[in-house]
């Protein structure tokens, strides 16, 4: 923690009891919501689902995945290229989950085959999104 009796370390910009107030230090009750919405124990870092690994840090796509969904995290909204068949299902349905509010969006329903193209729906600085794609069988709640 970076408070005025301390040293910085690794560039802090705030002191604690301020960052308190921070807007994501409001967000990760979304985050929550998201990481318990899908079965935790078989969830593994699964790089090999995006095709775009290439990109600078402030770019770069993430991913997660458990046996059957998926979560893709863009931390600028930036568009990715998905590889379908990492996980069970003939067909999948997906959303855009908004980390900054909760919301979602439909991501629409798709065969388990080949690659897809994911646009977010806003890009930029501070328009994070991930995309969550679901097993059509399971019929996961949309949170």
């Amino acid at each position: 923690m970076y408070s005025p009796k301390t040293e910085a370390v690794n560039g802090p910009k705030t002191y604690w009891y301020f960052a308190l107030d921070l807007p994501a230090a409001k967000q990760v009750k979304y985050l929550k919501k998201l990481i318990e919405a899908r079965p935790i124990l078989d969830r593994i870092p699964d790089q090999s689902l995006i095709l775009e690994n290439n990109l600078a840090a402030y770019e770069r796509i993430q991913a997660t995945r458990g046996n059957d969904y998926a979560f893709v995290y863009s931390v600028t909204g930036k568009s990715f290229t998905l590889q379908l068949g990492k996980i069970s299902g003939e067909n999948y349905t997906a959303f855009w989950f908004n980390p900054r509010n909760g919301e979602v969006k439909d991501a629409g329903k798709f065969e388990n085959k080949g690659t897809k193209v994911f646009t977010p729906p806003s890009s930029g600085y501070g328009q994070d999104w991930v995309l969550v794609v679901d097993d059509e069988q399971k019929k996961y709640a949309k949170l």
